[in-house]
């Protein structure tokens, strides 16, 4: 079986999907009575991308547990890959967090908000990748969680030719 899944799973993780749907369908929800035209326009952007960026946050999150369930570690790969487009998605919302105006403060915050919010992204894409390769390369043989199973081929999940 690919990605080093062996033998029959348990019933909640084939329901992972299902679960990462029902988990971000609320916030797709949230932000669509904001698309309506209710007599003036609104920027749309500032509520599309904090929302997709956590329905891919919910979404990424709830696949790679699923997948690490299994002991297939590709989807914790992959959310660390996602990251920084998730971080820049939701740019605006962090900026706005960063940003210490008190209450009443614009819905855009100011430059310099944002400029630190990017430069946290940034840094945290840049760092998360070479942690996690640090991180796999010191843990003990018998529990490389970034690993799939032994006798196993790492790219396929195949059985391997000397198992």
């Amino acid at each position: 079986m690919p990605g080093g899944a062996t033998g029959p799973q348990p019933w909640w993780v084939r329901l992972l999907p299902l679960a990462a749907a029902a988990a971000s369908a609320p916030v797709a929800a949230s932000a669509a009575p904001r698309f309506v035209f209710s007599g003036g326009y609104y920027d749309a952007a500032a509520t599309a991308m904090p929302a997709a960026a956590v329905t891919l946050l919910i979404g990424g999150a709830l696949l790679a547990l699923g997948l690490a369930a299994r002991h297939d570690y590709r989807g914790v790969w992959a959310l660390l890959i996602l990251l920084p487009p998730i971080g820049m998605l939701a740019l605006n919302s962090l900026g706005a967090m960063l940003d210490d105006s008190g209450p009443g403060r614009p819905v855009t915050p100011p430059w310099s908000s944002m400029a630190a919010a990017s430069v946290l992204v940034l840094t945290v894409g840049l760092v998360s990748m070479p942690l996690a390769l640090a991180a796999r390369g010191r843990l003990p043989s018998g529990g490389r969680p970034f690993h799939t199973d032994a006798g196993r081929c790492p790219t396929c999940g195949a059985p391997s030719e000397s198992a």
